[in-house]
């Protein structure tokens, strides 16, 4: 975050500018780089992955860094194949509780696998 009392590359602290309004200050364009690396760590269920990837992710799981994504990927897939959510999210479960190094705790699986399904119920319902 940047915002007083983090310090600016140069040393120097930042501070609140007392002398402008926040809705008279636009909000400055987003940099080329982070709307590139905000698209490239969206998921998108839409783009199939080879069988490869999938086996794969069941036999080895996931590291840190990559868990909460590939989670997410092995949740929508599971929900799409019209598996009963309870199962697929059991599933969910025993793959990082046996495969994820280190596992995440059950309670970020359950969250981002209930994040999913939220999303693969609007899809159904609204026939995507």
């Amino acid at each position: 975050m940047i915002a007083p009392p983090s310090i600016h590359p140069n040393g120097k602290i930042y501070a609140w500018d007392v002398d402008a309004h926040i809705e008279d200050t636009p909000l400055a364009e987003a940099p080329l780089w982070l709307l590139k690396l905000l698209r490239s760590e969206t998921p998108d269920f839409r783009t199939p992955k080879p069988p490869s990837f999938w086996e794969t992710l069941l036999r080895n799981g996931a590291q840190e860094g990559e868990r909460n994504q590939r989670t997410i990927e092995l949740s929508g897939l599971l929900l799409r194949t019209s598996l009963a959510p309870e199962i697929a999210r059991e599933f969910v479960l025993l793959w990082n509780k046996s495969k994820n190094r280190p596992p995440l705790l059950e309670s970020e699986i359950v969250k981002a696998f209930e994040n999913v399904l939220k999303l693969e119920m609007r899809r159904r319902n609204h026939g995507r």
